[in-house]
């Protein structure tokens, strides 16, 4: 276990859709100090990484900066329920007739 400690480490690693770099700063502190900087995506891994700095670290103020960047890959597909849009669209023309209100909905509706 390191009981005192200033230093500054970075890593890096890819693979064929994202990058991934983590950088690590720290300065001697009399307690463990920790911060974790993380998009909000990400934010599930917190506590994982907040665990295994605890695993090394018993004091120090740190600053650990985890980015990824989506650098390939294929193209997102996407795909429409064309039934149930047609459902929702029914549905919708069924009210307006209900209500007795116009029923040209357009997509934005």
């Amino acid at each position: 276990m390191i009981r005192s400690m200033t230093g500054f480490g970075r890593g890096e690693a890819s693979g064929p859709e994202y990058r991934v770099s983590c950088e690590v700063r720290g300065v001697n502190h009399r307690y463990l100090d920790f911060n974790i900087r993380l998009s909000r995506r990400y934010a599930a891994l917190e506590e994982r990484i907040r665990e295994r700095v605890k695993r090394d670290l018993a004091r120090g103020r740190v600053e650990v900066t985890v980015n990824v960047e989506r650098v390939g890959g294929g193209e997102r597909s996407l795909q429409v329920d064309k039934e149930l849009a047609m459902a929702y669209h029914k549905a919708l023309i069924d009210l307006a007739q209900d209500l007795r209100i116009p029923s040209d909905f357009g997509l934005i509706d």
